[in-house]
């Protein structure tokens, strides 16, 4: 994958497939699982949209 991808993803401007996520957590070597640790799911107003948030 390409640098851009990458940032694309981190800024928002993208959004990845779990195929590529695990590819992403496989160059960490971790498991989509460890990767996805710490990720909570919020609704915003429309009923078919999820918000992504990380706590800090």
């Amino acid at each position: 994958m390409d640098w851009s991808y990458y940032a694309s993803i981190e800024t928002g401007t993208r959004n990845v497939t779990l195929i590529n996520m695990g590819k992403i957590a496989r160059g960490f070597g971790v498991s989509l699982a460890e990767l996805l640790v710490g990720v909570e799911t919020e609704r915003d107003e429309s009923p078919n949209s999820l918000v992504y948030s990380t706590s800090s």
